[in-house]
């Protein structure tokens, strides 16, 4: 029961300690450089994951083309292969398309009364 209470009151003294320092005028600087609002947030974001699966596109596509050439005509082989070709093709697209994708969600969001500049 002792280690209950001394948790509590050591927590409730670090509430108080941060609480105390907020309300000093302490100022958090924004983390994210050139991130006003959400809509910049929003495009940082897109842009991020547009750059991994690209990268990761293509490296499925290389490992599809090094299981081409291992598959020796092994049909099942073959077969994983062709597929790993094709979801590798449909993860760069997707890369190549996801400013237009971000871009589209913009427009929506305005649409309906948001304010993001495009």
């Amino acid at each position: 029961m002792n280690k209950k209470i001394a948790f509590f009151v050591v927590s409730a003294g670090l509430f108080v300690l941060a609480t105390g320092a907020f309300a000093a005028g302490v100022q958090i600087e924004n983390p994210l450089s050139g991130v006003n609002n959400f809509c910049d947030l929003f495009k940082k974001i897109g842009d991020a994951i547009a750059l991994i699966i690209g990268a990761l596109g293509t490296l499925m596509l290389i490992i599809a083309a090094i299981r081409f050439l291992t598959s020796a005509g092994s049909p099942e082989k073959l077969t994983g292969a062709k597929h790993a070709l094709f979801y590798a093709i449909a993860g760069i697209i997707l890369a190549l398309a996801a400013g237009a994708i971000v871009n589209a969600i913009i427009i929506a969001i305005n649409a309906a009364g948001g304010q993001c500049p495009i």
